[in-house]
């Protein structure tokens, strides 16, 4: 009797495991972990735009890229502060003084962040394990080619 109570409890206990992992599993696994060399997957056709009168690189993103578009995703990158207020950020590929903003790299190298919140520890070249959800920007000239929509840092990897 005793014997079949541990069993009991083992089998339980197994269980139970088992169904917190399926629980939080869809949450863990739904995120795809990419890197920089799928996002640049993408090429440019310059197009000319009739209100603002200029030209814009538009976006045609690999099939490969396309597939990510809304998904979570987890990405490595460099935090590039956009403005002096700390509100808005970039993620870069490359550490700031090879940026694409600074002619080192092409513009499918830095994402724009839509942050959750934001840490007094950011700062530039902080060095950031981030997830929030793809968006693609094809045709948009106000804004980044790759977005992060509701981004949090995860870990910071320069300490």
């Amino acid at each position: 009797m005793k014997l079949f109570s541990i069993y009991k409890n083992s089998i339980f206990c197994r269980l139970f495991v088992l169904s917190v992992l399926f629980c939080i599993a869809p949450e863990v696994c739904a995120q795809t972990i990419i890197n920089w060399q799928t996002l640049s997957q993408v090429s440019f056709q310059d197009e000319y735009q009739q209100e603002s009168g200029t030209v814009f690189a538009v976006a045609d993103f690999s099939k490969d890229v396309r597939k990510l578009s809304g998904q979570k995703v987890q990405l490595i990158g460099y935090l590039l502060p956009m403005d002096v207020r700390g509100k808005l950020y970039a993620l870069s590929a490359n550490p700031f003084a090879t940026c694409f903003f600074c002619g080192k790299s092409g513009p499918e190298s830095v994402m724009e962040l839509e942050l959750i919140k934001t840490e007094s520890w950011f700062a530039i070249d902080r060095l950031v394990l981030i997830r929030g959800t793809l968006e693609l920007n094809a045709d948009n000239p106000q804004r980044l080619y790759y977005i992060l929509k509701e981004a949090e840092v995860l870990e910071r990897m320069d300490k």
